[in-house]
């Protein structure tokens, strides 16, 4: 997964059996050899969004970063020499790796992994190939329990299925030592939500003014009911926070 927006990328090669392009899986340790004349591609496979608004790369040099591109005489934009031969290639392919024309939409990147076309994140050239991308168990236990509550969240107050009495959440451990660890993540996670959340409502309600730097505190404490009139609202909110 890209690490900077989670999009998927699978390490492949593209070989042709008996007169079809076929989409194989291989090891990301194998760090590709970029033979323009071998018979097989290897690279990285991006299946194309679906459903997702924010996905807005088409394969034109105007997708690619800065870095990638070059205005021509013409004044029209162009993907660089030596960038063209790791353009990001537009592929149809189906559960059993074929490419043709049923299937899913993709994005083949040749050679090694250089570009995320869903966010445009470039990770450093001379960084091993593993580390570029991470795996689906690379994100730690913590990260992963915020991503599963927030998520939740997310759902029992947005769809409005369930009560407000019945929007809560239930943590198990095996141990006094883990409930304390899972305590201070959660209190930690309590606290983060808390003031983003007021730091977005400030900005929102600013409008196309802003703040300056001497109305944000004020805007925060005003999101988060923390002034002088609101004494219960303070003490319930500092020991919720401690708690």
């Amino acid at each position: 997964m890209c690490r900077n927006c989670g999009q998927e990328h699978h390490p492949v090669v593209i070989t042709e059996e008996a007169g079809m392009r076929r989409v194989l899986p291989r090891d990301i340790d194998e760090t590709p050899l970029e033979d323009a004349d071998s018979a097989e591609k290897p690279g990285y496979l991006m299946l194309e969004p679906e459903n997702d608004e924010n996905f807005s790369f088409t394969g034109a040099a105007e997708d690619y970063p800065e870095e990638w591109t070059e205005t021509a005489r013409n004044g029209s934009v162009r993907l660089r020499s030596d960038r063209r031969r790791y353009a990001a290639q537009q592929l149809t392919v189906d559960a059993s790796g074929a490419v043709g024309t049923t299937g899913r939409r993709a994005w083949f990147m040749p050679g090694k992994f250089r570009l995320c076309p869903a966010c445009g994140d470039q990770p450093a050239v001379q960084a091993r190939e593993i580390n570029k991308l991470a795996s689906l168990s690379a994100e730690g236990r913590s990260s992963a329990t915020t991503l599963l509550v927030s998520s939740a969240l997310h759902w029992m107050n947005a769809t409005g299925a369930l009560p407000l009495e019945r929007r809560k959440l239930l943590a198990f451990t095996d141990n006094r030592q883990d409930a304390a660890l899972q305590a201070g993540h959660f209190n930690d996670f309590l606290f983060v939500a808390l003031l983003r959340g007021a730091t977005l409502a400030a900005v929102r309600a600013a409008g196309p003014d802003g703040l300056s730097e001497d109305q944000f505190g004020i805007g925060l404490q005003a999101m988060l009911k923390f002034k002088a009139a609101e004494r219960g609202r303070r003490k319930s909110g500092c020991s919720t926070l401690t708690s």
